[in-house]
This record gives structure tokens, sequence and C-alpha cells, in this order.
């Protein structure tokens, strides 16, 4: 049972007759957001993606950094257990990370959790993409339960990674697993660009999609893909493969090419915007400022005039705002009564002082550094600078969906408003500004 202290502004947990337990409120400032939470603001995107997978369908989810993707998922994967759901959550840098692969256990799961090295010897990329792929799916999954996991690798370890997916899902998830719904997320997934295992995963994926029609189980299957980057940019790191583009002939029928499947996978699949927090949504980042000031949701306008929704930075000043306010208010207090130019003026003020300032050194958690880098050291730099400052002087940009527009998205130092492409934000604006490099 939770009660909210009328003196304190904060949460209190009643445990039957036990004391009561305080626990502060605070804002999350970089990282992911746990399932539960309070400061997690519900988007559009929670909707539809949970309507998207309801209905079974292959989704992913692009965009900047730091603008809520794996706490959709850490949320996402919450709610569907709660309903019965089975899922696996991974890091695509796992699937091609020497340092992170799992390797092949040398018993069962049942025994332990996490594998052991089956060999000192480095494995072949691919070979360890679909190991490491296949291997965290039969522990998330608790195969062990049916099957030792090694018997079956080194039974299989002579086909393509192809055909050892399809094996796979062909032996252990059609028959005894593809019961209940599972969903397989796949988060970061840019780290596999330019890494032939992506091919494989991704045929994989387009490949249980296509079973569909003739295997009932497979309607069971769904992935969720997340990461900082744009279909098109999976499509074209297929395409740059030897065989990506070649087409065979069954019998007189000639078949699509691995880059028209990659293309079709994400022309049929659901793609998930995930957009910046909209002021009326964010009604649990008040709590921050309740019995502090009179008006909480002022401070809440004051930051949007600055961040226009975007998550990291709205939680950051937040974050620093209430900190502030707590070294001027004690807890016994009554709230402080303020006007909205007020307010306005000392937002403005500390976003100056602590957020612009000097941004180099204050940008901790990083954010501000990293979209500078991806402009600056991108082969592309040139182009996306020109870009960017026509975008800066004003001149009307309509979005054309080239890859040029695409990789400036990707920073999220611009966004899309009514057609055309807009400074984000307006700290954006000032950190990044045309009079100085950036």
């Amino acid at each position: 049972m939770f009660v909210r202290s009328t003196l304190t502004g904060r949460l209190m947990h009643r445990l039957s007759d036990e004391p009561m337990i305080t626990i502060p409120f605070s804002y999350c400032v970089g990282g992911s957001l746990s399932w539960n939470d309070s400061t997690y603001v519900k988007r559009a995107a929670d909707d539809e993606l949970y309507s998207a997978i309801e209905q079974r369908a292959f989704s992913y989810v692009f965009g900047p950094r730091q603008i809520g993707k794996s706490s959709l998922r850490i949320r996402m994967r919450h709610r569907l257990t709660q309903q019965g759901y089975r899922c696996v959550s991974l890091q695509a840098n796992q699937l091609c990370s020497p340092s992170k692969a799992l390797r092949f256990p040398s018993a069962s799961f049942s025994q332990k959790r996490q594998p052991q090295a089956l060999t000192d010897q480095p494995l072949d990329p691919q070979e360890q993409g679909v190991s490491t792929l296949i291997a965290a799916l039969w522990a998330d999954l608790n195969l062990a339960q049916i099957a030792p996991l090694r018997p079956w690798l080194e039974a299989t370890a002579s086909l393509s990674p192809q055909v050892r997916l399809e094996r796979f899902g062909n032996d252990f998830l059609v028959d005894k697993l593809l019961k209940t719904p599972v969903v397989v997320f796949i988060d970061e997934v840019d780290a596999l660009l330019g890494i032939p295992f992506l091919a494989s995963l991704l045929q994989w994926i387009g490949c249980c999609d296509r079973l569909r029609q003739t295997e009932a189980a497979y309607n069971n299957l769904t992935f969720v893909l997340l990461g900082t980057t744009t279909s098109a940019d999976l499509v074209q790191s297929v395409s740059a493969l030897p065989a990506a583009s070649q087409t065979t002939a069954t019998n007189g029928v000639v078949t699509q090419s691995l880059e028209e499947k990659t293309f079709d996978l994400f022309t049929s699949g659901c793609q998930i915007c995930i957009k910046p927090f909209q002021l009326i949504e964010t009604f649990s980042l008040h709590q921050g400022f309740e019995e502090k000031i009179d008006d909480p949701t002022m401070p809440l306008k004051a930051i949007f005039r600055w961040t226009h929704g975007q998550p990291f930075l709205t939680q950051k000043i937040c974050h620093i705002a209430s900190n502030l306010i707590d070294t001027l208010v004690r807890p016994s207090s009554q709230p402080i009564v303020l006007s909205s130019k007020i307010v306005n003026s000392w937002m403005d003020s500390l976003v100056r002082s602590h957020i612009i300032k000097n941004w180099p050194t204050q940008d901790t958690p990083v954010h501000l550094r990293a979209i500078r880098d991806r402009l600056i050291y991108s082969p592309n730099s040139k182009s996306l600078l020109a870009l960017y400052k026509a975008i800066y002087a004003g001149n009307p940009v309509l979005v054309d969906d080239s890859s040029l527009q695409a990789e400036l998205l990707l920073t999220g130092i611009v966004d899309i408003v009514d057609d055309h492409l807009k400074i984000t934000n307006r700290i954006y604006r000032e950190v990044f500004s045309i009079k100085s490099p950036i």
C-alpha cells in the first residue's frame, strides 16, 4: 500500500503493521528505466508496440540515442510477461563481440544459468552469432528442460547459419514451445551493421514471418528490433554482401534475392516511431516539484520551452531543478508561491548555467558530445554540417527520405515538423550554434 506524506511529498510504503518506509522520489538521468520507475512517461509508442505484438507483427523501433527505446523494451517485456507471454531480451553486441559472446555450455543449462566455454579457439563471426543467439534463446526459454544444448550444436555444426537457425526453430520452437506467445527483443541492432551475421538474423526473422502462412505455431513467435539505425541502413548492410543481390531459380521459378527479402521484411513490418514527450504526457514528472512549488506544472512548462520534450534533457533538468529547490525549501514548510514569469526566468538561468555554459565539461552523462561526435566523425560530415547549417538558418528543408537526412535525424539534432526538418529544441540550437564550430 502506498500513501503520500502531507509533510514531505514522498511516497510511503506500509506493510501491515510494520513501520513505514520512506521511498524518496528521484529522476533518472541516463541509462534505462526499470519497469516500475515512477518517472517513466508513457507515450503513443507504448500502445502502438503493444498492439503490433498482439497482432503478431514483426516490429522495429529505430531512432536517436537516449529517447527511451530501451526503457520502452523493459516496460513492454514486463507488461507482456504479466499477460502470459514468454519474452527474450538480447543485446545485439552479444552476437558479434567475442568478449561478450555466450559460448557453448559443457552440459545442460539446468546445471548452470551461465554457459561455459567449449573451446578457447575463436569462433567464426557467423558461427559465433548463430551459436550465441541459439544459446541465449535456449537459456531464456528454459529449453534445457527439453534437451541439452551442446549435443544439438555439435550435430548441426556443419549446417549453414541460415539452415541451422531454421532447424532450431523446427526442432524446438514449433513442436515444443510455441504453444504460448514468444516475443524476442533484440536491442542495439545497429551493432550488427557491416557484420555478415546480420543477414542470417534478418533472413531467419523473415523466414519465420513467412512460415505463419503454413505453420500455425509460428503465429506465436514475434520479433522486435530496436536501435540507433534505420531500416535502409540495415538493408544496405545486407546488400553489401557478395551474394545478397543474386537470385536463384528452382524448377523455373525465380526466388527473391536476400536484399529483396530484407527490404520486404521491413516494408511489411510495423515501424514504431518513438517521439519526444508531449507536455500532457508528463504527469509522472511533476512529483519532483509537488509540495515544493504551489503549481508543480510550471517548472515542467518552463523546461519544455528548452527541451521540447527530449527525454534525456527533460529528466536531467528536472533532476537539477528539483535538487536546487530542495536546498531552498524545508520539508515542513509551505510550498513556494511563484509566478510563471519568475519560474521561466529561473529556469532560463538554470539551463544556461548548468547545461549550456562550458557544455563539454558539464555533459555528464554524455549526451551533447555524442551528438557532436556523430556529426564531425561521420564519413558524410561535410554534407551533414552543410545541411544542418541550412536548417539552422531557417531555410525550408522538406523531408525527402534521403540517406543524408536520415543520418542527420539519427543524431537527434533535428526532427520532422510538418514535413520539414527543424532543430529539435532550443538547447541544441544554442549549443550547436553555426557561429561557433561544433
